[in-house]
């Protein structure tokens, strides 16, 4: 009896209990600056479901390569720190003035993403925002790609990739 006891809490401890996380919505926005040069915001909110989760690694990837250069083609950008949702938008923030903006708010609102604690049945609304580079070929720049663009996310012992659906490209605003 006792090994049929200790085979069930092994199995709801390990199958049915596993804590998940789910992105219940997300939005990229990328505003082109010039010919290399783009701003990107992404918006998520992160659901811990069953347990607590303990966010590893963020990153915003593409199924193509959208920077680098014609040696290093990159298809995957860290996200390290985020900022609480609602505080930053990208079409209120002039192209010239964007990173200054970000990083008055980065320095009094940064969310660490690294070890990242949700808890169980928490939600965490975030933004992430930055500069990308565009992919520099031997003879030519690259545009950034239109689709093919998820969320991955390293959390407890698993990985969660999501796919955004809701992207919007703006050039030179």
């Amino acid at each position: 009896m006792l090994g049929i006891v200790n085979l069930y809490l092994l199995l709801y401890k390990e199958f049915f209990k596993k804590a998940k996380i789910q992105v219940l919505e997300s939005e990229l926005l990328i505003r082109q600056i010039d010919r290399t040069v783009y701003n990107f915001q992404i918006k998520f909110r992160l659901f811990a479901n069953k347990d607590t989760i303990h966010i590893k690694k963020v990153q915003l990837l593409n199924e193509t390569a959208f920077t680098g250069n014609a040696i290093e083609n990159i298809c995957a950008v860290d996200l390290k720190i985020a900022l609480p949702f609602e505080s930053l938008n990208i079409d209120n923030v002039s192209r010239i003035d964007f990173i200054k903006v970000l990083d008055q708010l980065i320095s009094t609102q940064k969310v660490d993403l690294v070890d990242l604690k949700i808890e169980k049945d928490g939600i965490r609304s975030l933004t992430c925002a930055g500069q990308l580079m565009g992919l520099r070929e031997t003879d030519r720049w690259e545009d950034i790609p239109r689709n093919g663009w998820a969320l991955k996310i390293r959390y407890n012992k698993k990985r969660l990739i999501k796919p955004l659906r809701k992207i919007s490209l703006r050039n030179y605003a």
